[in-house]
């Protein structure tokens, strides 16, 4: 979904739950970071397979995000 569609459908209910047992600001201002407004990169890397090989899957440690 888009950052907007995030910001108006994402509850702040939904976001904490989502972000359980992860350090992070649960703030209403970071909505459009919920998981659910993320595609899942296996079927987007998929979609790409006659453009790239996936050669390696890296895990995010850290995620940063400033206003």
């Amino acid at each position: 979904m888009s950052r907007g569609e995030a910001m108006r459908t994402v509850t702040r209910k939904d976001y904490a739950q989502s972000l359980e047992g992860v350090v992070c600001a649960h703030s209403h201002l970071l909505l459009d970071e919920a998981p659910e407004a993320y595609k899942d990169i296996r079927v987007v890397m998929r979609g790409q397979a006659d453009l790239v090989k996936t050669r390696y899957e890296l895990a995010p440690l850290l995620s940063v995000k400033g206003r």
